[in-house]
């Protein structure tokens, strides 16, 4: 099949921020793992050479006990001891993993919390509420705002590049203890009320971090939380954008919800900051690693979203989650067996290409079935397309740029059945010179780079 893809370089929109990652709760657990097996999974998660380069990633900070979380990779440790006191030799394994992070490669460290300490909780507990109600003990609001300055400010110290703090995760949802991880529901108001006092606290101290509110649990239940936090015009003042999840969220969703936050808050970015495929079982197939990509290709042509996060990067679960899985022989095995799905090498064909400070280009053209993204890289005048093909067709396509001359294909990055973001050779997808077409696989993730030397020219 025939199609083609029109780039509209004059046509410029939202400034990337990245690809990020969580580490929770696998850090902990890979933090101990042997040498090998440890720099092995980071590597290929935050090396942009021999990985797909994430540049964002998330720490948890955890709120430790008291609990009844039964799992050892949701429960976390915290470095609060007492108001105030803190055991910086906590969370040693997770800490080990995040500077290594850092040292491949990683730019923007955003530091989260589920929930407060367990002194700072309704219910003592860091699992939530037994009834899902409101978790948070607001007697405590400055004790949570300094807790969390006081760790960022120490992960800072260690070289740790903390930009953003996101204090509150889906407040929407009704935490108790049966759902077996540290959460707590904040109503739109108290929630507003901590994000408040945060960025009091932050000036207060003669910081400069950005805080990130309220990471909703999904687009269609966003509205009241956006509503209470922006009409208050100082933190709409102060607030850069609005982080959500794209769980269980279709397009149609993302449309609505972005249509009323342009309509009452234009201006204010929406990033993504959490995402995975909420299914049972394992899954390490193409199949799924094209949904992912339809989300990531949804969240930024339909939500606009300036920044795209997934959710657990390393999983031992029978579950549809994480970019690669981990399989332990026994509990002190310190070399796990390690599956990679073809998730992760659709998340490089965005996250190895598409970086922070790019913009985003509009795309036009007739293309049927793809579903093609292009940012533009100004530093290095490139553009970068990538490009879903989830139907049975190829597609023989041209790509150009509007109103521009030289810009050519000079790269192609292809994810498939039988290919994991395998550069094509030359030969493999261009049968000339200063190339615009190629053909884009059946269901495929595709990346192309357009530049103005073309290697394929031997007149250079």
């Amino acid at each position: 099949m025939e199609a083609n893809i029109r780039l509209e370089l004059s046509n410029k929109g939202q400034i990337w921020r990245g690809f990020g990652v969580s580490g929770a709760w696998w850090a902990q657990s890979i933090g101990e793992c042997d040498e090998p097996t440890r720099k092995k999974i980071l590597s290929l998660l935050f090396d942009r050479e021999a990985g797909m380069g994430i540049q964002i990633y998330r720490y948890n900070i955890g709120a430790g006990e008291p609990h009844s979380i039964k799992d050892p990779w949701r429960s976390t440790e915290t470095f609060e001891i007492s108001k105030g006191v803190y055991d910086w030799t906590r969370d040693s394994a997770a800490m080990k993993v995040l500077k290594e992070s850092v040292d491949l490669g990683v730019e923007k460290v955003i530091a989260f919390a589920n929930s407060p300490t367990g002194r700072m909780t309704v219910s003592g507990g860091v699992d939530g509420h037994r009834k899902g109600q409101s978790n948070f003990n607001m007697a405590f609001l400055d004790d949570f705002c300094d807790y969390l300055l006081d760790v960022s400010d120490f992960l800072v110290s260690q070289g740790i590049p903390i930009t953003e703090i996101s204090p509150i995760n889906e407040p929407q949802w009704d935490w108790n203890p049966s759902k077996g991880q540290e959460g707590c529901h904040y109503s739109p108001e108290e929630a507003t009320a901590v994000v408040k006092r945060l960025l009091e606290r932050i000036e207060d101290r003669g910081q400069d971090y950005r805080v990130d509110a309220v990471d909703s649990g999904d687009w269609r239940r966003s509205r009241k939380y956006m509503d209470e936090l922006f009409s208050n015009p100082w933190i709409a003042e102060r607030l850069e954008s609005f982080h959500i999840h794209s769980y269980w969220s279709d397009a149609l969703d993302k449309k609505r919800i972005k249509g009323y936050f342009d309509l009452k808050y234009p201006g204010v970015a929406i990033e993504m900051s959490e995402w995975t495929q909420m299914n049972t079982g394992r899954e390490t197939t193409m199949e799924s690693a094209l949904n992912m990509a339809r989300v990531i290709f949804e969240d930024i042509t339909i939500g606009h979203v300036t920044s795209w996060q997934y959710w657990i990067g390393v999983s031992k679960y029978d579950f549809t989650d994480g970019l690669m899985y981990v399989d332990f022989d026994s509990e002190n095995d310190k070399s796990p067996e390690i599956t990679l799905t073809k998730r992760i090498f659709a998340m490089g064909n965005y996250s190895k290409f598409i970086r922070s400070g790019q913009e985003k280009i509009s795309v036009s053209g007739e293309y049927a079935y793809l579903k093609p993204v292009a940012f533009y890289d100004l530093e290095f005048d490139e553009i970068v397309v990538v490009i879903i093909n989830d139907s049975p067709f190829d597609f023989h396509t041209q790509v150009y740029v509007c109103d521009e001359t030289g810009y050519f294909i000079d790269e192609v990055h292809l994810t498939d059945a039988a290919n994991n973001l395998r550069q094509l050779e030359l030969i493999e997808w261009s049968g000339q010179e200063k190339q615009t077409n190629v053909t884009i696989p059946h269901q495929s993730v595709i990346t192309l780079l357009l530049k103005k030397t073309f290697k394929g020219d031997v007149n250079q």
